[in-house]
């Protein structure tokens, strides 16, 4: 097992683009933090920054916010359902402001 950030393909970057409405982001690695703040530039990151991201502790909560995002929720953990959990209440606010 080796952690290995990459970029994302031509596909993800397609259907970032064309993602109406609100964004919400799932996120339990500070190192893919990073790689996606140093991939993305420009309106890409500007439009992620402004999207809620969900994650799995305060220490990535801590560098997201540091990296410009604004809305962050952190998850009671870094487990799948915890992140499911913190996701759908996150879109039930999201979907709320968004009316």
């Amino acid at each position: 097992y080796a952690r290995r950030p990459h970029a994302p393909g031509a596909a993800v970057l397609a259907r970032l683009d064309a993602a109406a409405g609100p964004l919400l982001v799932l996120l339990s690695s500070s190192a893919t933090l990073a790689a996606l703040a140093s991939t993305l530039a420009g309106p890409r990151w500007q439009r992620l920054a402004k999207a809620t991201w969900v994650v799995a502790s305060a220490r990535i909560a801590e560098a997201a916010q540091a990296a410009g995002i604004a809305r962050v929720v952190v998850a009671r953990s870094a487990l799948g359902a915890d992140l499911l959990t913190a996701a759908s209440e996150a879109w039930r606010t999201i979907r709320g402001r968004s009316r």
